[in-house]
């Protein structure tokens, strides 16, 4: 069969999900639309849910990091605002962690990327819990659902308005580059960005 995306994984359980279709506009916010020289932003913060798998599975049941992870943000206005803005570019939501997920616009707009990790939002109590580790859960982590675009160089000023109502923060990151197969993502150094644990992987066996 065809595969058209969407909640697909392997588990011990059995689940039911439901799909709802509908129609979109003239104006679509997709992957393809990255371009060379516009910059990356993403709304909230990053690798709070991903801390907050990790402390579930420590049998932690309480606290801001947990609740990230049972209780995403639901960005759907967010993303209608910036459609409107007219700035946007491309965008995806953030499910399976910043680096992956920004490897799909890449790949689907032909475009390299540059992240600047000190630019990286993490919020207190991940920087407090996670320490040195706190940047990879933001950097590999999923289940954020913050959203990741790329928009015309120096809007910043111009979305944070936009988004001013919702009291959605937004946050500059990195640039689009040209691309380049042997870089592909890379920090401000000029590094290739790896980790051993990049996102959230479906068909890995757990448990």
């Amino acid at each position: 069969m065809v595969l058209v995306g969407g909640n697909l994984s392997s588990a011990a359980q059995v689940s039911v999900t439901v799909t709802v279709l509908g129609e979109a506009g003239s104006r679509l916010l997709r992957r393809d639309a990255a371009r060379p020289g516009q910059d990356l932003y993403v709304t909230g913060t990053l690798g709070d849910a991903a801390a907050g798998v990790a402390l579930l599975e420590a049998g932690k049941r309480r606290g801001k990091l947990v609740a990230a992870y049972r209780k995403p943000p639901l960005r759907c206005e967010a993303a209608c605002l910036l459609n409107d803005s007219g700035l946007v570019r491309a965008m995806i939501d953030l499910s399976d962690g910043l680096l992956q997920d920004l490897r799909h616009v890449c790949r689907a707009s032909e475009v390299s990327a540059m992240i600047d990790r000190s630019l990286l939002p993490l919020s207190r109590s991940l920087r407090r819990w996670g320490g040195r580790e706190a940047l990879g859960y933001a950097l590999g982590g999923g289940d954020d659902y913050e959203l990741l675009f790329s928009a015309r160089a120096g809007s910043e000023d111009t979305l944070r308005e936009a988004l001013a109502p919702l009291s959605c923060e937004v946050h500059r990151i990195g640039k689009i580059l040209r691309y380049d197969a042997q870089a592909g993502i890379i920090d401000e150094r000029g590094e290739v960005l790896e980790f051993d644990q990049e996102g959230y992987r479906h068909f890995e066996r757990r448990g």
